[in-house]
């Protein structure tokens, strides 16, 4: 079990971390997760597989013979990847998959909760349509109560979409979180209101809050139609902010979404974005 050059189970070895973890609770000191997560007894997980694959690192989950399960993000240990994990510490909020961080070397290991997938990978699976309509609500909710959360904070996430948001059953309790936890206050958007801030260094935590705003409106959209957007700001396929903010309107008039808590979310950000674009 190796990523970016480091022998994962080796690493854990030479530093002789022996303590016993009966479960993955992210409230367990970090060198603890890491003995059980790594070693389980020096006999390692038993499965693993590939949760997300992004462009700082993939999240893989690993299974053990006990039943216990965990996810691990192996990376470069990058400062801005290290400021956005305390950014991300420091909003305590339940919007954010909890995680444990640990630097080894240039390595950043992120250890954190197991989720049931992300949402761009879940648009492939059958039945997702009818099952996103019925949480549809509930995704709204955490939209809105992590804007709020980031306000408060001073802090942003331009980079909001399907990939990073993860999704939970557990005994039919769906809940969603962050779970690219190395993206708050970064400077890429893949949905940018404006063109120039694919990548950005933003000249304020309230520029970078109407980003990340903007980018949860198209991913609101993208929730019930995830083909449905191309808004990128690169080649050809690029449109103006203001068309791109018309086309959120107009998918709020849709028969399936007008009058929804989904429409609400969207036209109020809509509202917010164009008073921005007129103050310029």
């Amino acid at each position: 079990m190796s990523g970016g050059g480091v022998n994962l189970k080796r690493l854990f070895l030479s530093r002789q971390i022996y303590e016993d973890c009966p479960s993955m609770e992210m409230t367990l000191p970090t060198h603890v997760i890491a003995n059980y997560v790594l070693l389980d007894h020096c006999r390692g997980p038993s499965r693993m597989r590939v949760l997300g694959n992004g462009s700082h690192g993939n999240v893989m989950q690993l299974e053990y013979e006990g039943g216990h399960r965990i996810a691990l993000k192996n990376q470069q240990a990058t400062p801005h990847a290290l400021t956005s994990l305390r950014v991300a510490a420091a909003l305590k909020s339940a919007r954010v998959v909890k995680f444990r961080p640990l630097v080894f070397r240039d390595r950043l290991l992120t250890f954190m909760s197991v989720v049931q997938g992300d949402l761009e990978t879940q648009r492939k699976e059958a039945g997702v349509s009818k099952w996103r309509k019925k949480h549809a609500d509930t995704f709204i909710r955490f939209l809105e109560e992590l804007l709020a959360c980031l306000g408060a904070r001073g802090a942003y996430y331009p980079d909001m979409k399907l990939a990073n948001v993860a999704y939970c059953n557990d005994s039919g309790n769906v809940s969603f979180s962050v779970i690219d936890v190395d993206s708050f206050n970064g400077h890429i958007a893949t949905f940018p209101l404006r063109e120039e801030w694919t990548i950005y260094h933003y000249a304020s935590a309230a520029e970078g809050l109407i980003q990340t705003k903007y980018a949860c409106a198209v991913t609101a959209l993208l929730y019930h139609r995830p083909n449905d957007w191309p808004g990128f700001a690169y080649g050809k396929r690029y449109r103006s902010t203001e068309a791109n903010v018309d086309v959120l309107r107009q998918f709020c008039t849709t028969k399936a979404i007008a009058g929804s808590a989904t429409a609400k979310f969207i036209l109020g950000i809509a509202d917010e974005v164009t008073s921005a674009i007129n103050a310029v």
